[in-house]
């Protein structure tokens, strides 16, 4: 398992607690069996998210709710692709979305071996972001939280990885205006979660753009595309998960 935290102004005090931690655990309950379905399954309604076009079938299905939040299910055929691969055309729709993320200055890098380039001790980072939050108190304690993956680290010795997942590569970017999150778990079925955030609206007013991703390895997948103009809240994420879950599972 390989936990990676990069960027200018999280990885000073983020990367220090993590630089000295042994290697992360994951916690809470393996998913469940991933299911193979030949049609999407849309719902009128899921929480607060609205059927706004598309039916069940074919798809795709587009839903949204009061707060702007647009989140389209698609069904996604693999056809002798890889999962990434097939993957690959919504990361480039989510980047046009948002304005490119500027280049991490100094390049600090932290894994769960404990390599530390550069990072310094005592740095108190508030990082807020549309869907991403990164904390950190100087003392040598951090959290990451975004879209249903919670990364935390302190003082102890210990980093924890949960959400559900399970995954085995955690790795985010982050610096003043923007922060990237990919996870990917290479055990059994497709888990993946992709998304970007910025301080400043892209250029049709989205602020996160993204997507998660679930179905058996040899697909269909199902994939939740997902932009915001504000910040993700909890009732977001647990909609976007009943969709998938609805669907194939885990």
């Amino acid at each position: 398992m390989k936990l990676q935290v990069t960027g200018a102004v999280a990885a000073g005090a983020v990367l220090a607690c993590l630089a000295g931690c042994s290697p992360p655990h994951p916690h809470g309950h393996e998913g469940g069996a991933l299911k193979s379905v030949s049609g999407l399954d849309c719902p009128a309604e899921q929480g607060d998210l609205k059927l706004a076009s598309g039916a069940s079938g074919a798809g795709p299905c587009v839903y949204g709710d009061d707060a702007g939040d647009k989140i389209t299910l698609t069904l996604v055929a693999l056809n002798g692709q890889t999962p990434k691969l097939a993957l690959a055309p919504f990361q480039v729709a989510a980047q046009a979305e948002l304005p490119a993320m500027a280049p991490s200055a100094g390049g600090a890098t932290a894994s769960s071996t404990g390599a530390n380039d550069g990072a310094g001790d005592g740095e108190k980072v508030d990082l807020d972001l549309p869907g991403i939050h990164i904390h950190a108190n100087g003392s040598g304690k951090a959290q990451v939280n975004a879209m249903g993956v919670h990364v935390n680290a302190d003082d102890k010795d210990h980093a924890t990885v949960t959400g559900g997942f399970g995954g085995d590569h955690v790795q985010v970017n982050a610096n003043e205006g923007g922060a990237r999150i990919d996870v990917q778990e290479s055990g059994s079925g497709v888990r993946s979660i992709f998304l970007l955030a910025s301080d400043k609206p892209g250029p049709n007013g989205w602020r996160s753009a993204g997507y998660q991703a679930r179905g058996p390895e040899s697909g269909p997948l199902v994939v939740a595309s997902i932009l915001s103009k504000q910040d993700h809240d909890e009732d977001l994420r647990h909609d976007v998960k009943r969709l998938l879950e609805r669907n194939v599972g885990g």
